[in-house]
């Protein structure tokens, strides 16, 4: 090809690639707001986005527990149908120049006939840059062993978290809740900040017997005590220990 044919197909393939990344998160936005299989065992799982990381990795699981066929082969079908509802929003003009991008990046010219594209070919070529990502994504948060996974990665700062440090109790509280800090419903994080408040209150109690001034003052502001630590030290450090893991879950 002459220099500016090149120049005409890298211009081109720029066009094409940042399409492809459009409709590849476009297709993880979509699964991510699916519902979730059910399917996968003590496995986590938010939304179908997940469960489909979780099968790239971890599987082939080419079965027919339920039947309703192999669940490899419903995963690629499922997913393939997400891929050609995006591609159907694009213009021919797109669609040709992915086509061109395809074949040229993949040498896959069996594709550039009169259309300039197949629409197999090109559901094929984004599946595969979305198993790409599919299989770089750390998985540890929603596996069988998203405790340990939140123990070691994560802890809760401030007043409380270390006190229950200092009692070797913060791990295990933390392990305990691992679901409920994974969840997205503020009632349920809610619950685990007054849980996890009663036992610093005890642990502050326990602290305080050796001093009546101190156990005095517990027991005349103990409701405004609870309070205050609860607002000023407990919510604000357990909302950035849950916003570290949901972080940490979106991240691929």
């Amino acid at each position: 090809m002459t220099d500016t044919q090149n120049l005409l197909l890298s211009a081109a393939n720029d066009v094409a690639k940042a399409h492809v990344e459009t409709i590849k998160q476009a297709v993880i936005a979509a699964m991510s707001q699916s519902d979730a299989t059910g399917m996968m065992g003590d496995l986590a799982s938010r939304h179908l986005w997940d469960d489909y990381c979780w099968h790239i990795q971890e599987g082939p699981f080419d079965n027919d527990d339920i039947g309703f066929g192999s669940t490899d082969s419903n995963f690629q079908i499922t997913t393939e149908t997400f891929i050609e509802a995006e591609l159907e929003k694009l213009a021919p003009s797109i669609l040709h120049l992915l086509g061109v991008y395809i074949c040229d990046a993949e040498g896959m010219c069996e594709g550039c006939v009169a259309g300039g594209y197949s629409l197999e070919e090109l559901t094929a070529f984004i599946l595969q840059r979305l198993d790409e990502t599919a299989s770089r994504r750390n998985l540890g948060l929603i596996g069988p062993d998203r405790a340990d996974v939140i123990c070691y990665d994560h802890t809760l700062n401030g007043l409380v978290g270390e006190a229950l440090n200092e009692a070797e109790e913060r791990s295990d509280l933390l392990s305990q809740h691992a679901d409920a800090l994974l969840s997205d419903d503020p009632a349920i994080h809610k619950q685990v900040s007054h849980e996890l408040l009663e036992r610093y209150m005890q642990l502050l109690h326990e602290a305080a017997e050796d001093s009546f001034a101190l156990t005095d003052l517990l027991s005349k502001f103990n409701a405004e005590i609870r309070q205050l630590i609860l607002e000023r030290d407990l919510v604000p450090h357990l909302e950035d220990l849950i916003g570290q893991l949901q972080e940490s879950l979106d991240d691929y």
